[in-house]
C-alpha cells in the first residue's frame, strides 16, 4: 500500500511554514539546545542507579 502512496505529496515548499512564523524559533534552538543536554545528562547522572529495594526518606 505504501509505495502506491509514494510521491503523491505536494512539494515541500507549499507544506513548510511560512518564514515569519521561523523567525523565533529558529534563532532560539541554538540558545535552547546546551541547556536542554545539560538538564537531560544531570536527570541521567542523579537516577543512573538501579532501585535495589524500597527507599524511604
Amino acid at each position: 500500500m505504501l509505495p502506491l502512496w509514494a510521491g503523491t505529496a505536494p512539494p515541500l515548499a507549499e507544506r513548510a511554514a511560512a518564514p515569519s512564523t521561523l523567525r523565533l524559533p529558529v534563532p532560539a534552538l541554538p540558545a535552547v539546545t546546551p541547556v536542554l543536554m545539560t538538564v537531560r545528562a544531570w536527570v541521567r547522572h542523579a537516577f543512573r542507579h538501579r532501585v535495589a529495594g524500597p527507599s524511604h526518606l
